[in-house]
């Protein structure tokens, strides 16, 4: 970044570049007012090239990279033929049918020009060289990502300058002239130096370059936990700690949102969206400063209070299913079946979808963990193994006992040492616990969950369509379960002094359709002939 500071180089005092070409030249030739303005602006467009110069050496690496491209002069043509009238609009934050008229030519709020989408300014002057005007965003105009509205008409304003454009000899539009200062211009240079590597390209910002900077860490190093918040509190616009160690000193807030100040920096968040830090509290650049994104890890020792419930569907089941199944995070009674056809002990438990697939994912289940225990068994240990003892025969013998590898779901629950014949209710816990279940034996270092709090996101998010993202940077076997919670506001209303009648209708006669013998006639028998 340059420094802030003035004169910043010899560029920025022309006037001592004049008297670099002698006395004569700056002092006793008398057109030195012409040769003045032309050293400065011989100066503005050095000043132009040493900021190119600036942004192509910074983007040698995606941490220095400018996000757009400073163009310290940029002409802006606004043309009298395309100007409209700006109007209130719905939606956008006017309350509807409150004194506005909707998509209406009335209440002017100024004059409005499209402007080129990749163009953002300030600043606006009349002339590069010595302005007598100069208009600031928000005071003197407005601008949003498409158009540029005035306060005033410019083309009523006669210090602007104005060009008119004839068409065959005939005046057909009026042009004025307005100088943008530092105008930023998208030029896509996040996405040419970097982005096209993982093929993701988005508007130029700094929540562009933190995505690029969390994938190509990712890329780098290998994806991690810390990887996967950093890129995820950028897609949802939620601030990241930037820097290795810092202290919280304040918690505040303002008309903008809540604010999280430490010794080295400040942090804006909405104000719905919740502070996870306390004053004091040291923070690192993997420090969570919002509950608006969690990221919960499946392993054994893993904290599953923040999830309510887990739905799986195409892509976690092999099964064909007609919809989604939902696991809750609950206990729920195991419900034993010992009279199963099959011979094996089945179990099913309370499961959230339709019936037809609830019933496919436990038979399917079953007919697995039967055909793992009915499989060449191989060496294995009396504790991997199910005895079914044998029966008494017919002729007073007892057949040999049966062996079977521990293949069932009932197989894996029996909390007796070693098997003999299939487990029953004593054998098997009371309740199961979905939810956990899946986390401790299913998708265990496998899988992570991904817990999206919208009402903390901040504005400028930009989109959760770029979770596509992750699916290049994870890893084949890694899965990102995502839970995305919404706000709902509630509507109250207050019944006061109010009283309510109840009082009897009676409905109407059912119409009747009366058909007498004037509306039918009988022709009587009529003979007919088939050839």
């Amino acid at each position: 970044m340059t420094d802030l500071k003035y004169p910043n180089n010899v560029y920025d005092k022309p006037e001592q570049l004049l008297q670099v070409l002698g006395s004569w030249w700056s002092q006793d030739y008398s057109g030195v007012e012409q040769l003045s303005a032309v050293v400065a602006a011989l100066a503005e467009t050095q000043q132009q090239t040493l900021q190119d110069v600036r942004e192509l050496t910074r983007s040698m690496s995606l941490q220095t990279i400018d996000t757009k491209h400073i163009d310290r002069w940029y002409q802006l043509r606004l043309s009298q033929l395309k100007q409209e009238l700006a109007v209130q609009e719905y939606d956008t934050g006017l309350l509807y049918d409150n004194g506005q008229i909707y998509d209406g030519s009335v209440n002017v709020d100024g004059w409005k020009f499209a402007k080129p989408e990749e163009l953002t300014f300030s600043v606006l002057v009349d002339t590069a060289g010595d302005p007598s005007i100069m208009w600031f965003n928000q005071l003197d105009f407005n601008t949003d990502a498409t158009s540029v509205t005035f306060f005033n008409n410019i083309f009523e304003d006669p210090r602007i300058r104005k060009e008119t454009v004839y068409q065959n000899g005939v005046v057909v539009d009026h042009v004025a002239i307005l100088w943008a200062y530092r105008a930023e211009v998208d030029t896509s240079q996040l996405y040419k130096q970097y982005g096209y590597a993982i093929g993701n390209q988005l508007r130029s910002s700094d929540t562009y370059k933190t995505i690029l900077q969390a994938a190509q860490t990712a890329m780098v190093r290998g994806p991690s936990g810390s990887f996967l918040r950093a890129l995820l509190a950028a897609i949802a616009g939620v601030p990241t700690p930037t820097h290795d160690t810092d202290k919280v000193v304040q918690l505040t807030s303002d008309s903008g949102g809540s604010l999280i100040i430490t010794e080295k920096a400040a942090y804006r968040l909405p104000a719905v969206a919740g502070v996870s830090v306390a004053v004091g509290d040291t923070i690192t650049k993997e420090t969570s400063l919002t509950p608006a994104i969690e990221v919960i890890e499946l392993n054994r020792n893993a904290d599953l209070s923040s999830i309510s419930a887990i739905s799986l569907g195409k892509g976690f089941l092999l099964s064909c299913m007609f919809g989604e199944l939902v696991f809750a995070n609950q206990n729920v009674p195991l419900v034993v079946d010992t009279d199963d056809s099959s011979g094996f002990t089945k179990l099913t438990w309370e499961i959230g979808g339709m019936p037809l697939d609830v019933d496919r994912f436990f038979s399917d289940l079953h007919d697995r963990g039967i055909a793992a225990a009915t499989a060449d068994r191989g060496d294995c240990s009396a504790a991997e193994l199910v005895e079914w003892p044998g029966t008494l025969q017919s002729d007073g013998t007892l057949s040999e006992s049966r062996y079977f590898q521990k293949g069932t779901l009932a197989h894996l629950l029996d909390s007796r040492p070693v098997s003999v014949g299939e487990p029953t209710t004593s054998h098997l816990p009371v309740t199961i616990n979905p939810v956990k279940f899946l986390a401790a034996n299913v998708l265990y270092k496998h899988a992570a969950v991904v817990i999206l709090r919208v009402a903390g996101f901040n504005q400028q998010v930009t989109g959760l369509q770029n979770f596509r993202l992750l699916r290049r940077l994870l890893p084949p076997q890694m899965a990102l379960l995502v839970i995305v919670e919404s706000v709902m506001d509630n509507d109250a209303i207050e019944l006061l002094d109010a009283e309510e009648e109840l009082s009897t209708w009676s409905g109407t006669t059912a119409q009747g359709d009366e058909i007498n013998d004037t509306m039918v006639s009988d022709s009587g028998l009529v003979a007919r002939v088939v050839l």
